[in-house]
């Protein structure tokens, strides 16, 4: 509890201080110090979330998974019943170490999208101009990737919605438009006038935008 309130509160001192009107707009020593202290703190309380799920492995970790399973139990049952039981173990701890990174990958996916999503807005709102077509992609484009990243992050939590999570045509598939997604972002970004992290020749005018993206 005490690491997740410390993450909320660098966060929203990092997200401020960094904004288009904040004091560390530009990247320097306080720009540097406000996204690294955050993102520490957020490892620490990713740690927290692992501790809570992720410290014991249970039989259910392994019936839930995928058709691998399947394949090991096939596979072990013409050999000895400590060979089964070795190869069970080893499976199970398999899968919670591919579970566990999965978590991560969501877990900052979704962070580094929001605060691609909030610079995007503050950019918006501190424009004179009306906001282009391309400007709005720039903004619901990140929104879209955490919301999903948020999701997949919550069914990595247990072992049952791992299952689905982890399976090619729901978990692979949404992969797939992500990147998508998020690969048209980057190239509106990076290559359109109407970007607001680079400038005409490619110099970088929003650090939030261009750095996290």
């Amino acid at each position: 509890l005490f690491s997740f309130c410390l993450s909320l509160l660098l966060g929203l001192n990092a997200v401020f201080s960094t904004g288009v009107q904040g004091p560390a707009a530009t990247v320097g020593n306080l720009y540097y110090a406000s996204w690294s202290a955050f993102l520490l703190c957020l490892r620490i309380c990713l740690g927290c979330v692992e501790e809570l799920y992720h410290v014991r492995a249970s039989l259910v970790e392994a019936d839930n998974s995928n058709d691998d399973r399947h394949k090991c139990v096939s596979q072990a049952s013409s050999v000895s019943g400590s060979e089964i039981s070795i190869d069970m173990h080893n499976y199970r701890r398999v899968a919670k170490k591919e579970r566990q990174s999965h978590l991560r990958k969501y877990f900052f996916l979704a962070i580094f999208s929001v605060v691609c999503f909030a610079s995007a807005w503050d950019a918006a709102y501190n424009q004179e101009a009306s906001t282009s077509r391309e400007q709005k992609y720039l903004i619901l484009a990140p929104a879209a990737v955490a919301f999903v990243s948020i999701i997949m992050f919550l069914l990595c939590l247990k072992p049952t919605p791992y299952s689905i999570a982890s399976h090619i045509c729901i978990g692979g598939l949404l992969s797939v438009i992500c990147f998508g997604v998020w690969l048209v972002d980057l190239v509106l970004l990076m290559h359109t006038d109407d970007s607001w992290a680079v400038n005409g020749i490619g110099e970088m005018k929003l650090a939030n935008l261009y750095y996290f993206s």
